[in-house]
Protein backbone atom coordinates (compact mmCIF):
# COMPACT_ATOMS: atom_id res chain seq x y z
CA UNK A 1 0.00 0.00 0.00
CA UNK A 2 1.38 3.29 -0.85
CA UNK A 3 1.40 6.26 0.71
CA UNK A 4 -0.04 10.05 0.00
CA UNK A 5 1.49 13.34 0.95
CA UNK A 6 -1.51 15.64 2.13
CA UNK A 7 -0.58 19.12 3.31
CA UNK A 8 -2.70 20.21 5.88
CA UNK A 9 -2.43 23.77 8.10
CA UNK A 10 -2.68 21.66 11.46
CA UNK A 11 0.36 19.07 10.47
CA UNK A 12 2.16 20.86 7.99
CA UNK A 13 2.41 18.44 5.05
CA UNK A 14 2.59 14.52 6.12
CA UNK A 15 2.54 11.36 4.76
CA UNK A 16 -0.95 9.19 4.77
CA UNK A 17 -0.97 5.47 3.96
CA UNK A 18 -3.78 5.05 1.20
CA UNK A 19 -5.62 2.98 3.13
CA UNK A 20 -6.15 6.15 5.46
CA UNK A 21 -8.12 7.60 2.96
CA UNK A 22 -11.83 7.78 2.82
CA UNK A 23 -14.36 9.03 0.14
CA UNK A 24 -17.43 10.56 0.60
CA UNK A 25 -19.47 10.60 -2.74
CA UNK A 26 -22.02 13.18 -1.44
CA UNK A 27 -19.53 14.82 0.71
CA UNK A 28 -20.09 15.82 4.61
CA UNK A 29 -23.44 18.08 5.16
CA UNK A 30 -21.98 21.49 4.52
CA UNK A 31 -19.06 20.64 2.31
CA UNK A 32 -20.49 18.58 -0.22
CA UNK A 33 -17.45 19.81 -2.43
CA UNK A 34 -15.41 17.53 -0.16
CA UNK A 35 -15.50 14.44 -1.31
CA UNK A 36 -11.70 12.99 0.62
CA UNK A 37 -10.39 12.95 3.82
CA UNK A 38 -7.51 11.29 5.33
CA UNK A 39 -8.02 9.86 8.39
CA UNK A 40 -5.28 10.90 10.90
CA UNK A 41 -4.59 9.11 14.56
CA UNK A 42 -2.54 9.41 17.34
CA UNK A 43 -1.64 6.72 19.29
CA UNK A 44 -4.82 4.75 20.84
CA UNK A 45 -6.85 7.82 21.12
CA UNK A 46 -10.75 7.35 20.29
CA UNK A 47 -10.40 10.57 18.74
CA UNK A 48 -9.45 11.39 14.79
CA UNK A 49 -8.76 14.53 12.48
CA UNK A 50 -10.91 13.98 9.39
CA UNK A 51 -8.56 15.84 6.73
CA UNK A 52 -9.45 17.36 3.48
CA UNK A 53 -7.35 16.30 0.78
CA UNK A 54 -9.13 19.47 -0.98
CA UNK A 55 -8.22 22.49 1.83
CA UNK A 56 -5.72 21.93 3.98
CA UNK A 57 -7.32 23.84 6.32
CA UNK A 58 -10.59 21.90 6.38
CA UNK A 59 -10.46 19.16 9.36
CA UNK A 60 -12.92 17.90 11.65
CA UNK A 61 -12.08 16.37 15.13
CA UNK A 62 -14.36 12.78 15.34
CA UNK A 63 -14.59 10.45 17.28
CA UNK A 64 -15.58 6.47 17.69
CA UNK A 65 -18.89 6.57 19.48
CA UNK A 66 -18.48 3.64 21.11
CA UNK A 67 -15.64 4.24 22.97
CA UNK A 68 -18.23 6.81 25.02
CA UNK A 69 -21.38 5.27 24.48
CA UNK A 70 -21.07 1.28 24.27
CA UNK A 71 -24.62 0.83 23.37
CA UNK A 72 -24.46 3.17 20.18
CA UNK A 73 -26.19 1.95 17.14
CA UNK A 74 -27.87 4.54 15.18
CA UNK A 75 -29.91 1.38 12.56
CA UNK A 76 -29.44 2.99 8.72
CA UNK A 77 -31.10 1.91 6.03
CA UNK A 78 -30.40 -0.90 3.33
CA UNK A 79 -29.71 1.72 1.17
CA UNK A 80 -27.60 3.68 2.95
CA UNK A 81 -25.45 0.12 3.51
CA UNK A 82 -25.98 -0.83 -0.04
CA UNK A 83 -24.43 3.01 -1.04
CA UNK A 84 -21.26 1.56 0.63
CA UNK A 85 -20.74 -1.43 -0.86
CA UNK A 86 -21.01 -3.48 2.24
CA UNK A 87 -22.85 -6.63 2.47
CA UNK A 88 -25.10 -5.60 5.90
CA UNK A 89 -24.69 -2.71 8.50
CA UNK A 90 -22.40 -4.95 10.62
CA UNK A 91 -19.86 -4.08 8.29
CA UNK A 92 -20.09 -0.58 9.04
CA UNK A 93 -18.03 1.36 11.37
CA UNK A 94 -19.52 4.80 12.62
CA UNK A 95 -17.47 8.42 13.13
CA UNK A 96 -19.08 11.22 15.12
CA UNK A 97 -18.18 14.82 14.59
CA UNK A 98 -17.11 16.30 17.81
CA UNK A 99 -17.51 20.17 18.44
CA UNK A 100 -14.59 20.97 20.65
CA UNK A 101 -15.01 24.46 22.16
CA UNK A 102 -12.54 26.65 24.17
CA UNK A 103 -12.88 24.99 27.38
CA UNK A 104 -12.37 21.51 25.75
CA UNK A 105 -14.34 19.92 28.96
CA UNK A 106 -17.31 21.18 26.84
CA UNK A 107 -16.65 19.05 23.98
CA UNK A 108 -19.61 17.17 22.51
CA UNK A 109 -20.00 14.62 19.94
CA UNK A 110 -23.05 14.68 17.47
CA UNK A 111 -24.32 11.48 17.30
CA UNK A 112 -27.43 12.62 15.16
CA UNK A 113 -25.17 12.47 12.06
CA UNK A 114 -22.89 9.85 12.29
CA UNK A 115 -20.50 9.22 9.42
CA UNK A 116 -20.74 5.67 8.50
CA UNK A 117 -17.78 4.13 6.69
CA UNK A 118 -17.11 0.73 5.50
CA UNK A 119 -13.89 -0.12 6.21
CA UNK A 120 -13.01 -2.86 3.38
CA UNK A 121 -14.12 -0.24 0.08
CA UNK A 122 -13.30 3.10 2.68
CA UNK A 123 -16.38 5.22 0.92
CA UNK A 124 -18.36 6.79 3.69
CA UNK A 125 -21.43 8.60 4.14
CA UNK A 126 -22.93 11.19 6.80
CA UNK A 127 -26.35 9.97 7.89
CA UNK A 128 -29.05 11.72 9.47
CA UNK A 129 -30.67 9.28 12.29
CA UNK A 130 -33.24 11.42 13.94
CA UNK A 131 -33.70 8.86 16.89
CA UNK A 132 -34.12 11.00 20.38
CA UNK A 133 -31.78 8.59 21.44
CA UNK A 134 -28.84 10.24 19.85
CA UNK A 135 -28.17 13.79 20.60
CA UNK A 136 -27.11 15.89 18.92
CA UNK A 137 -24.11 17.66 21.16
CA UNK A 138 -23.88 14.25 23.69
CA UNK A 139 -21.50 15.98 26.31
CA UNK A 140 -18.37 13.70 26.45
CA UNK A 141 -17.52 15.07 30.00
CA UNK A 142 -20.56 15.84 31.88
CA UNK A 143 -20.24 12.47 33.49
CA UNK A 144 -17.75 13.36 35.38
CA UNK A 145 -18.53 16.86 35.99
CA UNK A 146 -21.69 16.25 37.43
CA UNK A 147 -19.62 13.91 40.07
CA UNK A 148 -17.94 17.29 41.48
CA UNK A 149 -20.01 18.83 44.34
CA UNK A 150 -19.25 22.27 42.85
CA UNK A 151 -21.48 21.22 39.40
CA UNK A 152 -24.27 19.28 40.99
CA UNK A 153 -26.63 21.04 39.58
CA UNK A 154 -25.45 20.04 35.94
CA UNK A 155 -27.42 18.51 33.30
CA UNK A 156 -26.87 14.52 32.93
CA UNK A 157 -25.08 13.22 29.85
CA UNK A 158 -26.69 13.87 26.49
CA UNK A 159 -29.15 16.08 28.04
CA UNK A 160 -29.27 19.48 26.34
Amino acid sequence: MGMIRVHTTRFSDIEVAEDRIISFPEGLIGFEEHKQFALITRGDSPFVWLQSLKDPALAFVAADPLAFVPDYRPDIDEDTVLSLGAGSEAEVRYLAIAVVPQDPTETTLNLQAPIAVNPATRVARQVVTMNPAHPLKFRLFQAARAADPEDAGAPRVGEG
